[in-house]
Order: C-alpha cells, then structure tokens, then sequence
C-alpha cells in the first residue's frame, strides 16, 4: 500500500515486534506459548490447570508497521510512539471538603464484577476509612460487600471529579489495568492505592493479556504510576491485608499537593504531538527529535536501550539506531 507508512495505530498496551508479523508469530508461537507456565503451576499446585491452554493467538497484531507506528496510552517502551492523553484542570468543588468525614476512601470500579472475590480488602477499607464507591450496576441490596458504603452510582466527569477531591484515598482492586483514574486522582490531590502483582501479570499467565500483543510484565494495576513513589503512590500486594492495613495507614498521613506529570498536561500532550507529526517515518530520516539531542551511551552486554538510558535518566530514541549503527560512530 503506497501510503502505508502514514498510517497511525492507537494501541493502548503497545505491540512489540515479535507479534508484528505474522510470519514470525506463526513461526516462533512456541516461545509465546503458556505451557511451560501452565505445567510449573500444575507441579506446584498439584492440580490440573486448563483455563489457558497453549494455542496462540494473534488477533491485534501483524500488521506488519514499523513499531513507531503504534501510538500507545503510556509510556512503557521506545519501540513504539506515545500518544497519551490529557488531564485538564478545572473549577469543580468537592463533594466535601477533605477531612470533614474523617478518613476517607473511594474504590476504583466502576461495575461489580470488579469487586469480585475483593471481601478481604473491602473489609480493611471499612475497619480504616468510611469507603465510597461509584458502581453503576448494584441496587444496593445485593450484598453484604456493599453494606456501609457510601455508593454514588455512575458519575460523570464532573461529579468523578468532585468527589475525587474529597477523598483521602483511591483504592484499585488490580482490575481494570493502566487506566488513567489513578492519574486523575493524584492530580486531584487523592493518595493512589495500587495493587501489587507479584508474580507480573503478563500472557504467560493472565487471560486478559493472552491475546495481546505484547509480553510485557505488569508489576502491578497501574505500572506508569507506580514509578512516582511515595507520597503519591502506595503499591502493596492488596491480598496481604496486614501489608495493606499499613499502607493504608501510613497513606493517610501523607498530605500530597495535587500532581500531574508534566507529559499528561494539555501543554505536554500538544508539544508530543507536535513531535509525533513531525516524525517522517516514509523517508530513512526523522526531523524530531533533531539529532543534536543525541547522547550516545554504553551499556553491558544484553542490556537494553531502554535500561542504559533509563539508568541515565534519558529515554531512548530508536529513530537515533541510524545514526550509530555504523562502524564510524561504534569506532569512537
């Protein structure tokens, strides 16, 4: 297709180059299989464990673009572009001022069957903070889970918000995975409550991510997020209630000013995409970044771009691949 390389792709959790053409996957599905996971869980557990199976699939990939191409939701690898997404400021009050009610939490999920199988940290959050909810499909009634909370239903973005900047707490159950409400609540000035997954979720052992495309390893409900640390972030494995009941505490205390990564301001977004469509990706050059940011570094041997840079405090930048891949540059 003549104009193929103008194409953009918004792709949420990214698409790493061994699902981007078909040839390959059909080739390599062995090393994308779950067996080998379902078979250490199987020797462990001593049950049998059928709910994954071992046939890949390949839905969302092969599409054969150059990984640039694919604008992602975050930024979690330089193969591909990010697009992201902005968090405009607003006039909206609070529902209550904070610290008028207490102690105060509300949880992320939005429809019960996120709340599932969650009795054990709902329980915590009722023994510490008086705990909102914004569950659009409950009456109420359904269940003791519900019992003493203050749910408010569906809400829309004004009322999100509004309430957002009256609760002390944001609490996530693990699902759903990189959203931006948690980034919508740090920027409101609530303390993020994020679930710890250890071991990663990733498509070797997670039925969402099993058609993905993508081996990328979630450390916990919201990885971007889980990198700004303390006082805006508390991750801890949920199901640890002790480990929760302290970070719960020790959230409460902190006092954090509202906060936005400067990437997710209006500002931030219009200069990236004015990088994005700066980017020529028809041609063997690139105008953006300009080629006097380059900072060559040396990493060890396997190390990836992405960690010698990181480890630098810089991000790497594949349209520069050109520019050193060549013995002169190598040579110095």
């Amino acid at each position: 297709m003549r104009f193929r390389c103008r194409l953009r792709l918004v792709d949420s959790f990214g698409t790493h180059v061994e699902f981007n053409y078909r040839s390959y996957f059909n080739a390599h599905q062995a090393e994308f299989s779950t067996k080998g996971f379902t078979e250490r869980m199987e020797k462990q557990t001593e049950r049998k464990i059928s709910f994954l199976g071992t046939k890949q699939k390949n839905p969302w990939g092969g599409h054969g673009l150059q990984l640039l191409q694919y604008w992602t939701f975050f930024p979690h690898t330089p193969d591909n572009g990010f697009l992201g997404f902005a968090i405009h400021d607003s006039d909206v009050k609070p529902l209550f001022e904070r610290g008028s009610h207490g102690a105060t939490s509300l949880v992320y999920g939005k429809e019960k069957y996120m709340w599932d199988k969650c009795e054990s940290v709902i329980g915590v959050l009722k023994n510490l903070t008086e705990v909102h909810a914004t569950v659009a499909d409950i009456n109420g009634t359904e269940s003791d889970l519900f019992s003493n909370i203050s749910n408010h239903g569906f809400l829309n973005f004004t009322g999100i918000t509004s309430l957002l900047r009256s609760v002390n707490l944001f609490v996530g159950l693990g699902f759903p995975f990189e959203g931006p409400a948690p980034l919508e609540a740090i920027a409101n000035g609530a303390v993020f409550i994020n679930p710890k997954f250890d071991p990663p979720k990733s498509r070797l052992n997670t039925i969402f991510f099993r058609d993905k495309p993508t081996m990328r390893e979630f450390t916990s409900q919201a990885p971007y997020i889980e990198r700004l640390g303390k006082p805006y972030v508390y991750t801890v494995d949920i199901n640890d209630t002790v480990a929760l009941a302290h970070a719960i505490r020790s959230a409460l205390l902190e006092k954090p000013r509202p906060f936005l990564p400067e990437e997710f301001t209006p500002e931030g977004m219009l200069i990236r995409v004015n990088m994005l469509i700066s980017r020529d990706l028809c041609s063997k050059t690139s105008f953006w970044p300009p080629s006097t940011s380059l900072q060559p570094k040396v990493g060890a041997k396997e190390e990836s771009c992405e960690k010698v840079c990181d480890s630098a405090g810089l991000i790497c930048e594949p349209s520069f691949f050109p520019l050193i891949n060549v013995n002169a540059a190598l040579q110095r």
